[in-house]
């Protein structure tokens, strides 16, 4: 047995987030803009985040 843990802040966990999570910034964000064709910056900007913590979520939960 080990003594040696890790410990993350959460700002040093959304450093890392694009890392891991960038499919979904590139397909929230495509999501995003097409949902909200009035406002297609805003949506892709929203999408993007929500794409990539989702992904980055679901990712770091399986490991």
């Amino acid at each position: 047995m080990s003594d040696i843990s890790l410990h993350f802040e959460w700002w040093e966990w959304l450093i890392v987030s694009p890392v891991l999570g960038w499919p979904g910034l590139l397909a929230g964000g495509a999501i995003g803009a097409a949902l909200w064709p009035r406002r297609r910056l805003l949506g892709g900007v929203l999408g993007a985040i929500i794409g990539n913590l989702v992904v980055f979520a679901v990712r770091i939960m399986l490991k």
